[in-house]
């Protein structure tokens, strides 16, 4: 099937522009990644789809490297209400030295002195022995200003990185509360206890380390100092880019997402890190060397003490838990890592521009699977690049992009199509049967209004002697006879799906194949041809009470190539063919006169007639026009339902 480029320029498409459809795309794109920038709701959707991605790759076995160790309700059955002496701590600084701890976490607060003073110089002296106890301090929001002697102390802990970049992006701590003095005197290293919730209260990113604005001086967490003493990092290895990362070593990079953050790599939900009870500890009920150069952290994880917030796989993890995932993470370089938001961004405007071309180039149905595909690939590398390397790469705002641009694109097509496709019905209502103008497509048919070249077959067909006829009849009762005439050749026509392309005085142009696509377009014709014969036949039984004269009428049929489109001045065009192949159908039709015959076909249609009607056939015969003598064939009937068998043959 061609296109005539000539009659395409002469064409007013009706159908919204590609440029518009490619700006409709784009406005997509742009409203996506403005509220991706701004937060809010898209936010919160990708913050969710982290944690699916989390639950697809399913929890996954700790390190091993951090032992947890909690007060759990047993021990508080056993050692009675909370708090306990810190003579009981003392001891169990010293079980876990015994045992091999390599480093010794307590997330367990000591910010007040004791009320008896022993408690705390017992609790100081295992503290000291023990050389690798790790306490926790914290920065209370709105908390009370902190004196110049314990700030002092504090700063003693403070950390000296050997080069520290982009400061002024870290997170500001004021108000530092940290262990009494009397045991401060004695820890290898004291780190902030912080929560970094996000906007949902789902912990997902951990502080790495805080900037105190009172001293000038960068703080670590409490994971950061214990990862630290534990892998024997010192300040002067480290370097700080708060708008990157914390580099520990050669091999051991904190990736930030923000202020000094970083995004956990969480091993599972509450539960899935084995622990031991406080308790159990205490009583010596521990395997040997099961906390040999392990990090060994202690924390609360009682009802109605512990601290909890939901993480990916559980809505109430418990904070040692957290900070036992988020120790690990350092020691082993193993958290994930955050796009940036460039390529974030980029990502969304490639699969927001893939899914514009695909919904404005295809027809919308197959652009909605193909642009399914291109958005189910692009969610499935994102959670290969999470499952398989932990990088987070945003896929809710390019998947929301991906669906805005293909519904406005998809949307803006089909109003513009339905309201072409009305057009058409009514333009091509006194063409076709309803049930073909029904079925056409607005687009397919903007290109064959424009001009196509397409192999179809043409029927043309008059009334014998209408000339004699008309000159002996009244104007009135002519046009009524020719009006009943035409409706009943028009009806047979659509019958058979033909398009009657126009009425000729008393002759009629049929074609097939030309608005809707007809593989047995020969067959149709031919089948036209023999039940417009009978239906004239049945017309003039009809006509007897009103005394019409019997009128016989002469069919020919042709099938080959022609240029079909709209054809006219722009203010009285018309859908018609042009063509040898429609001059030589008229021919064949003019020649039934002469050969007393009624339906007449060359050989090109009867080669598509597969065997269903007998011809006779009328030789080569010189058609005017046409170089060469054309092979005409006479149509008798249906196979098997004429008498002529001495002259038929089967077509």
């Amino acid at each position: 099937m061609k296109v005539d480029p000539e009659a395409s320029r002469r064409s007013k498409p009706k159908h919204p522009s590609r440029r518009l459809l490619y700006a409709l795309g784009l406005a997509a794109i742009f409203i996506v990644s403005f509220l991706s920038s701004t937060g809010g709701l898209l936010h919160q959707f990708e913050l969710r789809s982290i944690d699916a991605r989390f639950k697809l790759r399913g929890e996954r076995p700790p390190s091993g490297d951090v032992a947890l160790v909690l007060i759990d309700e047993t021990s508080l059955m056993q050692l009675g209400q909370w708090p306990w002496s810190r003579e009981v701590h003392a001891r169990m600084i010293r079980e876990l030295k015994k045992a091999g701890a390599k480093v010794i976490v307590f997330d367990v607060m000591f910010v007040e002195k004791a009320s008896d003073p022993t408690e705390d110089t017992e609790l100081a002296q295992a503290i000291k022995q023990a050389g690798n106890v790790i306490l926790a301090a914290f920065s209370p929001t709105g908390g009370p200003a902190v004196e110049a002697e314990h700030t002092t102390m504090l700063g003693r802990f403070a950390m000296n990185p050997r080069e520290v970049a982009n400061r002024q992006r870290a997170i500001d701590a004021p108000g530092l509360r940290g262990p009494v003095a009397s045991l401060a005197d004695h820890v290898s290293g004291i780190g902030l206890a912080m929560s970094a919730p996000d906007p949902d209260g789902t912990m997902r990113r951990g502080i790495v380390a805080v900037y105190n604005e009172a001293d000038q001086k960068l703080y670590p967490s409490l994971a950061l100092a214990a990862a630290q003493k534990a892998i024997g990092v010192q300040d002067g290895d480290i370097s700080v880019d708060f708008a990157d990362g914390m580099k520990l070593s050669d091999a051991a990079f904190i990736p930030f997402v923000g202020r000094g953050q970083a995004m956990i790599n969480f091993s599972g939900g509450r539960g899935a890190r084995p622990h031991y009870s406080y308790v159990d500890i205490l009583n010596g009920r521990l395997q040997r060397n099961e906390f040999v150069n392990k990090v060994v952290l202690v924390g609360i994880g009682a009802h109605g003490l512990y601290d909890v917030h939901p993480n990916p796989f559980s809505p109430d993890f418990l904070g040692p838990e957290f900070n036992a995932d988020f120790i690990e993470n350092i020691m082993s370089s193993n958290f994930l890592s955050s796009a940036s938001s460039g390529t974030n961004t980029l990502l969304l405007i490639i699969l927001g521009l893939l899914v514009t071309y695909i919904s404005a180039t295809l027809r919308p149905i197959t652009a909605a699977g193909v642009s399914a595909v291109a958005i189910v690939v692009f969610i499935a590398a994102a959670i290969y690049a999470f499952i398989g390397a932990g990088v987070v790469v945003a896929v809710v705002a390019p998947t929301i992009a991906a669906i805005l641009a293909y519904t406005l694109i998809t949307l803006r097509r089909l109003t513009s199509e339905e309201r072409s496709r009305a057009r058409l019905r009514k333009y091509f209502a006194s063409y076709a049967p309803p049930e073909v103008v029904d079925d056409l497509d607005a687009g397919i048919m903007e290109d064959k209004m424009a001009g196509i070249e397409d192999e179809i077959t043409v029927l043309f067909s008059d009334i014998r002697g209408f000339t004699s006829i008309g000159s002996t009849m009244e104007a009135r009762r002519l046009v009524r006879m020719l009006n009943l005439y035409f409706t009943a050749m028009t009806e047979v026509v659509f019958d058979f799906g033909g398009t009657v392309d126009k009425f000729i005085g008393d002759g009629l142009l049929v074609l097939y194949n030309a608005l809707s696509e007809q593989p047995d377009h020969a067959r149709r014709a031919v089948f036209t041809a023999i039940e417009m014969i009978e239906r004239v036949e049945r017309l003039n039984k009809e006509w007897a009470d009103e005394d019409f004269p019997e009128i016989r009428i002469g069919v020919g049929v042709h099938t080959g190539n022609a240029v079909v489109g709209n054809l006219g001045p722009e203010i009285r065009m018309d859908y018609t063919a042009i063509g040898s192949t429609v001059s030589l159908a008229s021919r064949v039709e003019g020649l039934n006169k002469d050969l007393k015959t009624q339906i007449l076909i060359t050989e090109d249609t009867l080669k598509q007639l597969e065997g269903l009607v007998e011809v006779r056939p009328m030789g080569p015969i010189d058609v005017r026009g046409i170089p060469e003598p054309v092979e005409i064939y006479e149509v008798l009937g249906f196979k098997g339902q004429t008498n002529d068998s001495e002259t038929a043959s089967t077509a």
